[in-house]
């Protein structure tokens, strides 16, 4: 088992931006719905409310995970997860439930009650691993209600 350190970090860090760019188009590290990312994407993500935190083991970059206030609904309570990326040599060994956990903590201290999470219809280990860590499913909204290859997930982190 690795040993896993979660920091805060700015999201347009060279470490995070390295990361994101190297695991974007791969499909199987990404565990939310992947989105094509930018540096004018990752600005406006950090000045919407957001924190954001990378994944070290023995000193490399192996994971991220953000959050931000939610867009589509008018409320200071729900939190939409983003960016959960992991690199696919250190799946399977928590580094993405320790990003998670991270995420969560620190958006309840936060005042959110819930974390919402978008995630693709085809990558089943990451429905799974939603499931396994408490989310359910929640009808669809914003920009992914007519998506049918989106699921939305939610968990109540109070």
């Amino acid at each position: 088992m690795v040993t896993v350190s979660v920091r805060s970090s700015d999201p347009m860090s060279i470490g995070a931006e390295d990361l994101i760019h190297q695991l974007s188009p791969e499909p199987n590290a990404a565990y939310t719905v992947n989105e094509t990312l930018t540096t004018g994407s990752l600005y406006a993500f950090l000045k919407a409310g957001s924190d954001f935190f990378l994944a070290y083991v023995e000193g490399r970059v192996v994971g991220c995970v953000g959050y931000r206030k939610f867009p589509f609904e008018q409320t200071d309570t729900i939190a939409q997860l983003r960016l959960l990326l992991v690199n696919p040599e250190y799946r399977w060994r928590q580094v993405a439930t320790a990003l998670l956990r991270e995420a969560e903590q620190t958006a309840s201290r936060r005042g959110y009650v819930t974390l919402r999470a978008e995630v693709d219809l085809n990558h089943t280990a990451a429905q799974h691993f939603f499931e396994e860590h408490g989310y359910s499913r929640v009808p669809k909204y914003g920009p992914y209600a007519d998506d049918p290859m989106v699921i939305c997930m939610e968990r109540l982190i109070i």
